[in-house]
């Protein structure tokens, strides 16, 4: 998804056409290799600050985007490390939210997020809900042709939910594409289901009000 540019101009344009206008300053948490930062500067945003906690992300990210004046990107956890001055709007893509499993540092993870807003600020988000439990009720396999470290690949992922921790899980398998029985990689990432109603409440006891769009 990181190199999948058309997916990441969608995205930001997106993520503007919702916050209703193209923001001057706007902030990155969790922004990874930097995938959408090209796309808001070409719309119009004239600052991007970002933190993202992978070392290895930030360095890739600068090295493909300018650190002028217009792009401060930096690594470390959003928790601690925040813009020194307020911005017009938060841009959290990526499915970022909701990484965090354990309610309380999630808690921690949002007002960090949303601290840096200035008074009419907007946030813009995208995360997993309830209606994406659907699929994991029958283990829905869903397949990407990705590439690997430079190999044509397959990624197939089976996600399952919890009902009790409200946690779902996702394994991850990543076959060569011409010889499937070659798995590249193999793994498991979790996320925190939080229903509609739960986000509300979260949002309102940050001061903020929540509209959610889709599904």
């Amino acid at each position: 998804v990181h190199e999948n540019m058309e997916l990441s101009c969608a995205e930001s344009d997106l993520a503007l056409q919702l916050a209703g206008t193209v923001p001057s300053r706007v902030y990155l948490p969790c922004f990874g290799t930097g995938r959408h930062i090209p796309r808001l500067l070409e719309r119009g945003v004239e600052s991007i600050v970002g933190v993202d906690l992978s070392p290895v992300s930030v360095r890739q990210a600068c090295s493909a985007h300018s650190r002028g004046p217009h792009v401060q990107l930096l690594a470390g956890d959003v928790r601690v490390q925040k813009p020194r001055e307020p911005v017009d709007a938060v841009f959290l893509l990526g499915n970022s939210f909701g990484d965090l499993v354990d309610l309380r540092k999630l808690r921690k993870f949002t007002a960090a997020v949303v601290e840096p807003l200035s008074a009419r600020g907007t946030l813009v988000m995208d995360y997993i809900g309830e209606g994406y439990l659907n699929r994991c009720s029958g283990h829905e396999r869903t397949r990407w042709e990705v590439l690997f470290h430079g190999v044509e690949a397959y990624d197939d992922r089976i996600p399952w939910y919890d009902p009790k921790t409200h946690v779902m899980s996702i394994g991850v398998t990543v076959r060569t594409k011409y010889r499937p029985q070659n798995i590249l990689w193999s793994g498991l990432y979790q996320k925190r289901i939080l229903r509609e109603a739960e986000m509300k409440k979260l949002f309102a006891s940050l001061g903020i009000t929540m509209n959610p769009v889709g599904v």
